[in-house]
């Protein structure tokens, strides 16, 4: 009698630990980006967060919003350090190898670039044509997609590339200050970017690509130590088509 009693309490035990589990908020990482993730009070509102918290709170999955840069997003994600998520990630080969992604959350518009006015593009404005054009300095962010169309291209031409870690807001300041020609930026994204310059945004321009299709589709991207049946249940419940 003992021993069933050791093994009901044994279970019960068990049972109590794996509801606890299941009541620990996940968190969510994001970086502060207009207009996709954007702190509003208590919570996250933009393009990609409000889908994500919609879903979250849909499935019934607890979750906790936490600012994260880029790089320690991509460390926390690469080393499986925890249950824990990532919105508005692009979906790649190498980023599946290592992660797991839901449905798709939302869908960029065509991607454009800002460039410096003083830097002479040539007449053909395609994206090789660009990529292709002579002394160009291109500016982009470290262990960042920008889409396969773009990370193709980019893998073909080989321009010129100024690598940084820092976000498109502190990018836009280094390529005012002539330490770049060209960055890549989402439709939505770029005239804010512009916005936030003031009046240096004058040395920069608007750039779009003649033969650019809309952009690539943004999805959560969680780590590998969250269970399979939580992303079932977020894919559920996301309304994104």
């Amino acid at each position: 009698m003992n021993a069933l009693v050791s093994t009901l309490v044994a279970v019960s035990g068990l049972l109590y630990s794996i509801a606890a589990l299941a009541d620990l908020a996940m968190t969510l990482y994001y970086e502060e980006r207009a207009p996709y993730q954007m702190r509003v009070g208590d919570g996250v509102e933009g393009l990609t967060a409000t889908p994500a918290a919609r879903a979250f709170k849909a499935a019934g999955v607890p979750f906790v919003w936490e600012a994260s840069s880029m790089s320690r997003q991509w460390i926390l994600m690469r080393e499986n350090l925890g249950p824990h998520c990532l919105v508005g990630w692009f979906k790649t080969g190498e980023r599946q190898a290592f992660a797991k992604f839901t449905k798709p959350i939302y869908r960029d518009g065509p991607r454009v670039a800002l460039v410096r006015r003083a830097f002479a593009l040539g007449p053909v404005r395609t994206l090789a044509a660009v990529l292709s054009t002579p002394g160009l300095r291109l500016l982009v962010r470290s262990k960042y997609s920008y889409g396969p169309d773009f990370d193709g291209a980019l893998a073909r031409i080989k321009p010129v590339t100024i690598v940084s870690p820092l976000p498109n807001a502190q990018l836009t300041e280094l390529l005012a200050a002539n330490r770049a020609d060209l960055m890549f930026a989402s439709e939505e994204e770029a005239s804010l970017l512009l916005r936030r310059l003031g009046s240096k945004a004058e040395q920069l321009q608007e750039l779009r690509f003649s033969d650019v299709l809309p952009g690539s589709e943004r999805y959560i991207v969680c780590s590998r130590s969250v269970p399979d049946e939580t992303i079932a249940r977020l894919n559920k419940a996301i309304t994104f088509k």
